[in-house]
């Protein structure tokens, strides 16, 4: 939900741009037909309902997102305007009042946005409940009307005429109209039924009420609703005399002088209720609009959609952190074979945890397989620091796009546990100052499927890396059944560390491949024993790798 809301705050600062832009269109282009301006506002809520990121070179938005991901977990959080002057004056003001203070517990950004999103939910709920309890009591008011002809009814309890809901819309009239009246009244409510603006408008309220902390969202909205009325005035325009466009007017100028003026806003569509004077203006100087008005407003669309719809391309921004402290000539002494990859591809950063407030890595080229990774760690253990790691990184004039962080879970006892933590592997993300999610190794080393022990049913047979003292795999032997996966056989090989693999032998009978790291060029390959209801490998028969030889003491079950 924290990440629903900050995603939602983005989208609303987006929005604001086209906002402006529109309302600046509709200040200038004075003679723009209102449908064409409600073209152009429907491009706002496109823009708010959808959390679009189309790149495009025509972008004019400074920035994609100006919360961050990961702002919570930064040691100094700041914002991402992309308008410097701005990020210049706010960002101190941010860093200075939500910078985590090491003394204390909690980080100050992480309790404001596990704050937020439920205030924003409340909000929500507060505004939707007294809507419908207004909607509800206007339907009881016009329970008792009376029909009037199809669709039409008149009503002692109003003194507006309005159409009223959304799957089964009504007209409803005052009971003293006159006839004239009526007839214009009921030439605008049909306009709106033909044009759906009975459930337009109430989506378009739901989508207000989504950004209710956004006060320009609101006057979007109250615009839009203006413009609604005026596209409906000239589709009845259009069908009507200059005589009865004076009488039209007439009628929108009587029932605007009710009582009930600003209680529908919400609610119905009220046909004298919203911007009465500038509707009429627009009423007695109606003229058709040309094909040059027309195809504008189509530009205009158009140019609005391309500029405000999409987001600005992201750059190659070259990793350069911070490397302030750490002796490049050291690292290349004691790390020369991270500084010798091909990087065209990208590179990999492998990250383990030995203690509670230490990181090891590795550096390996994008493509390495996570099992050619982890026989290299478990091999070698060239672990650097996070910020060794940082410099290193930052002398291959690499893009931040193609460094790839990978958690892995499964090395040396590790802290990370699982990985379930998502904000400490964000936290990580954070100290790289990268701003890509970090990946999560799989524990499975090997698979295959066989029937080992005879019984006539096929196992699934698995090699995982466990979490122990030294390097060791365990087979994990589970059978298929009507409740789902049961563990058969468990058993550890730990003698001495093989490349295990499962391949098929000249007899196509399953077998595991090993590897010394110390004799590459022997390949040996064991069949399984069941022995004393356990599985081993066994070579001519003879189980190796005897578990039950071993303290079982020093190791950690998965």
């Amino acid at each position: 939900m924290e990440n629903f809301f900050i995603s939602l705050c983005n989208v609303g600062v987006s929005a604001t741009y086209l906002i402006f832009a529109v309302m600046g269109l509709r200040a200038l282009l004075t003679r723009m037909p209102k449908r064409y301006l409600c073209l152009l506002w429907s491009l706002v809520g496109l823009r708010l309902l959808f959390p679009l990121s189309i790149e495009s070179d025509f972008s004019v938005l400074p920035s994609e997102k100006i919360i961050p991901d990961g702002m919570a977990m930064m040691r100094e959080p700041v914002i991402d305007s992309g308008i410097g002057a701005v990020d210049q004056v706010i960002n101190p003001i941010v860093s200075g009042s939500f910078a985590p203070d090491p003394a204390t517990s909690a980080n100050p950004l992480q309790i404001l946005f596990a704050i937020l999103p439920w205030a924003w939910l409340l909000g929500v709920a507060a505004i939707l409940v007294s809507a419908v309890v207004g909607y509800l009591r206007l339907r009881r008011r016009v329970l008792p009307s009376i029909k009037r002809e199809t669709g039409v009814y008149l009503s002692d309890e109003i003194e507006t005429p309005f159409l009223l809901g959304f799957l089964s819309p009504k007209i409803y009239l005052p009971s003293g109209i006159d006839d004239t009246t009526a007839a214009y009244v009921l030439l605008h409510e049909r306009a709106h039924l033909a044009r759906f603006d009975h459930l337009i408008k109430p989506l378009c309220f739901l989508l207000a009420v989504t950004y209710w902390f956004h006060p320009m969202v609101w006057v979007a909205f109250f615009l839009f609703c203006r413009d609604l009325e005026g596209a409906c005035d000239e589709r009845v325009l259009k069908t009507l005399s200059r005589e009865e466009i004076k009488g039209y007017s007439e009628a929108l100028l009587r029932c605007a002088a009710d009582k009930n003026r600003g209680k529908l806003r919400f609610g119905p569509l009220a046909f004298g209720e919203v911007g009465v004077k500038e509707r009429i203006r627009a009423i007695l100087n109606y003229k058709k609009p040309s094909f040059w008005i027309t195809l504008t407003a189509l530009i205009l669309a158009t140019v609005l959609a391309l500029t405000f719809l999409t987001v600005p391309k992201r750059g190659e921004e070259i990793y350069s952190p911070d490397t302030d402290g750490v002796d490049m000539a050291v690292l290349r002494e004691r790390y020369p074979d991270y500084f010798s990859l091909n990087a065209d591809r990208g590179l990999t950063v492998y990250i383990w945890q030995l203690s509670a407030f230490s990181y090891s890595c590795a550096l390996f080229e994008s493509g390495t397989s996570e099992k050619d990774i982890q026989l290299s760690i478990y091999s070698e253990k060239q672990g650097t620091t996070v910020s060794e790691m940082k410099a290193i990184l930052s002398s291959y004039e690499i893009e931040k796009e193609k460094i790839t962080l990978i958690l892995g879970s499964v090395l040396y006892s590790s802290y990370l546990g699982a990985g379930k933590d998502a904000g400490h592997r964000l936290n990580l993300s954070v100290m790289f100052e990268l701003d890509a999610p970090m990946k999560q190794v799989k524990r499975e080393y090997d698979t295959a499927i066989a029937d080992i022990d005879g019984d006539g049913k096929d196992e699934v047979l698995t090699l995982v890396l466990m979490r122990t003292e030294i390097p060791t795999v365990a087979l994990i032997v589970k059978e298929q059944t009507a409740f789902g996966e049961k563990t058969e056989y468990f058993n550890y090989l730990c003698e001495e560390y093989y490349d295990l693999s499962f391949e098929k032998d000249s007899e196509a009978k399953l077998c595991v491949k090993a590897i010394s790291p110390d004799h590459p060029d022997v390949i040996r390959r064991f069949d399984f024993r069941i022995y004393s209801g356990n599985v081993f490998l066994s070579d001519g028969g003879m189980p190796i790798h005897d578990a039950r030889a071993w303290d079982m003491a020093y190791y950690v079950q998965p």
